[in-house]
């Protein structure tokens, strides 16, 4: 099976409307919140983008196959990385309330918020050698 040597004018222009209308979906997206699966979304759509991208606009369709294979393998092992941290960040969070970040903050303020005293300061005239009538 051979492949097409070049990618013509009018796949730039396909590939071009493509990323518009994916670039219409996240702004779309971002005005909606479906919870935990916001960020699976926004990801889901910038993988596409980029694989139209690099898969387009990079020629990697016209590229030989060890060339892809890195690539490919290159996107596999992204997406794993994505995918531990995204368990790791799972485990770290305070399911217990709907703002972890804001309890975090406050948590941290409590633990640090400890009395303190702080001295009065006197008046120049109480400090020995300060006032006019010590000369």
């Amino acid at each position: 099976m051979k492949k097409d040597t070049q990618i013509g004018l009018p796949q730039y222009f396909i590939v071009f409307a493509a990323l518009m209308v994916l670039l219409v979906l996240t702004v779309i997206a971002s005005f909606f919140h479906f919870g935990n699966l916001n960020i699976v979304i926004a990801l889901a759509i910038a993988f596409l983008k980029a694989f139209l991208v690099v898969w387009i606009f990079m020629h990697m369709k016209v590229s030989s196959r060890l060339s892809q294979l890195f690539i490919g393998s290159t996107m596999l092992f992204l997406a794993i990385m994505f995918v531990f941290t995204w368990a790791d960040y799972q485990t770290r969070r305070d399911d217990t309330s709907s703002n972890g970040w804001n309890n975090q903050v406050e948590r941290m303020d409590e633990l640090n918020s400890f009395p303190v005293s702080v001295p009065t300061p006197r008046p120049h005239s109480a400090v020995p050698g300060a006032g006019p009538s010590e000369r």
